[in-house]
């Protein structure tokens, strides 16, 4: 572990609908070492002042960031990584993601899985892709039913999965550990990609770096998704397809080449002969 702990990257935007529960929640389950930088991102709806006050009181360090304007998920999300020292990972947290007991450090435990992990994501509810809990891998319990249930949820999952990992294609950004070393060699995110598509960018130049990207199977957090995107309305879906149109560009030759279901679907990897599309290794004492 990286002596200097881990860090969380949270950038908002008018997120007052959940933000109180996320940071509640950050505050009460992460480890002592662990800091926060969070990012509001020109908010207008009490979030700053929100932010402010759980400052002043929160038991971890948190660095506060404030834009006048509203500068885009990706580039909030750079000025944030931009903060964190060189040796620790960075988690990477949208501020509608509610996490469990140990929920950091077991996501950074997983660094060490493969010969070079780039990045961790959680199982979770409506994260989709590789990483919706009941769709692919272990699922050995039905999914909490509401809040109360989450913290039992995540303690009877960790218990019964502890040390299991997938190693997939992509990971969603709502909540991302990237390692030291991919942040160094791939960097952060696309900031012309305002919203969206960033998190495709990132996995795919992560692994043609060579990174493996991995789902732990013994973290869950719940994705209440799209709570803070609607605030932005009109704005919000003009900036995802900008976005989707930014991917496209930058990557139409390989996908072209390849195809979408090569590059992020099928169990056949990029010239990766050591891919595993499941890889457990043993539970951890």
């Amino acid at each position: 572990m990286s002596r200097s702990g881990i860090y969380v990257c949270l950038v908002t935007y008018n997120s007052m609908a959940t933000l109180p529960a996320v940071l509640e929640r950050l505050d009460r389950h992460c480890a002592p070492d662990t800091a926060m930088v969070v990012v509001d991102n020109g908010s207008t709806d009490g979030t700053g002042r929100h932010l402010e006050r759980i400052r002043a009181s929160a038991a971890h360090r948190i660095e506060l960031i404030v834009n006048a304007t509203n500068l885009g998920y990706s580039e909030g999300a750079n000025q944030a990584l931009a903060r964190v020292p060189a040796d620790a990972p960075a988690i990477l947290l949208n501020p509608d993601v509610l996490v469990g007991p140990h929920w950091d450090v077991r996501l950074a435990a997983h660094m060490a899985d493969t010969e070079q992990v780039g990045a961790v994501g959680p199982l979770g509810s409506l994260i989709g892709g590789p990483q919706e809990y009941g769709l692919y891998g272990a699922a050995p319990f039905a999914s909490p039913q509401g809040t109360q249930e989450l913290d039992q949820f995540v303690e009877r999952l960790y218990r019964a999965c502890r040390g299991h990992f997938r190693t997939v294609k992509f990971l969603i950004g709502c909540c991302l550990l990237i390692t030291p070393a991919a942040r160094s060699a791939v960097g952060g995110l696309d900031a012309s990609m305002l919203l969206g598509a960033d998190d495709f960018d990132w996995s795919l130049r992560a692994r043609l770096a060579g990174f493996d990207l991995l789902v732990a199977e013994d973290v869950f957090v719940e994705h209440r998704k799209g709570t803070s995107t609607r605030q932005a309305g009109a704005l919000a879906s003009e900036w995802e397809q900008l976005s989707w149109q930014r991917f496209t560009e930058r990557w139409a030759t390989l996908v072209g080449q390849i195809g979408w279901p090569r590059l992020f679907e099928d169990e056949v990897e990029l010239d990766r002969p050591r891919y595993r599309r499941i890889v457990h290794r043993p539970a951890r004492p």
